[in-house]
């Protein structure tokens, strides 16, 4: 007489969700739950950030997130940046491929100095370390955003804008000194920039290149702006349900 094997079936084990899993999965459903419930006022706030980004965001950016994507990716960025590279390297320790994403980052905003950062950083041109401290100082409203948008088309004097520009670049600069000066932790060597040794790429693909680039980076931020016009407008009917004063609102 022959008995079957017996075949057991493993439990299988669920994952252990992380802090930040867990926070982000309580405020998908928080998420979920307003849209839901305020559709119509979902529905209504997308349209303003679609008309925002058409507006707005698409003209102000895009053309700022080409010429960056030029200025970087054809090398010419770390020679224009010659002259200032020994203030910038005293003042924020940083190689000339993070000057030129700091620069960028003053006069075009974000997320062009952010996304010159991460190109020297594919690059190789910086280490992980200091593509991230440049991050930290490189994220600001451009200077046709505060000057045009807040300044003249907002509150309809451009000297307020001008003020505003100059209050965001001695942030900047003062962020840049304190984290320039914070304990480093230790770090391998940068690589090697990755070039193709091979391929020789005409100036024509180097504008496409930076085309494409700029238009999926600009889809980006659009998805970003719709999806909290949204968040923030049905956010908006809580807090009223709530009669929260209007500083809690903003």
């Amino acid at each position: 007489m022959t008995t079957q094997p017996r075949t057991f079936r493993r439990k299988q084990k669920i994952p252990e969700l992380t802090p930040g899993q867990f926070c982000f999965g309580l405020f998908s459903i928080f998420c979920l739950f307003l849209i839901l419930r305020n559709s119509d006022t979902a529905i209504e706030y997308m349209n303003r950030g679609l008309r925002l980004c058409a507006k707005t965001v698409i003209p102000s950016l895009f053309p700022f997130m080409v010429i960056s994507e030029l200025i970087v990716s054809g090398g010419i960025g770390s020679t224009l940046i010659r002259p200032l590279a020994p203030l910038f390297r005293r003042l924020f320790r940083i190689p000339a491929a993070g000057c030129c994403a700091v620069l960028l980052g003053m006069l075009c905003g974000f997320p062009v100095g952010a996304k010159s950062a991460m190109t020297a950083l594919d690059q190789g041109q910086l280490t992980r370390e200091e593509a991230e401290r440049v991050l930290t100082f490189s994220n600001n409203p451009s200077s046709a955003f505060l000057i045009n948008a807040v300044g003249v088309s907002l509150w309809g004097n451009r000297k307020f804008g001008v003020a505003l520009y100059i209050v965001v670049l001695v942030s900047q600069v003062l962020t840049g000194i304190l984290f320039a000066h914070l304990p480093r932790r230790a770090e391998a060597a940068p690589e090697p920039l990755r070039r193709s040794p091979t391929v020789s790429r005409s100036g024509a693909a180097f504008f496409t290149d930076a085309v494409r680039s700029a238009c999926f980076s600009m889809l980006l931020v659009c998805a970003y702006v719709i999806f909290f016009s949204a968040l923030v407008g049905t956010l908006n009917l809580l807090l009223d349900a709530l009669n929260l004063p209007a500083l809690a609102k903003a």
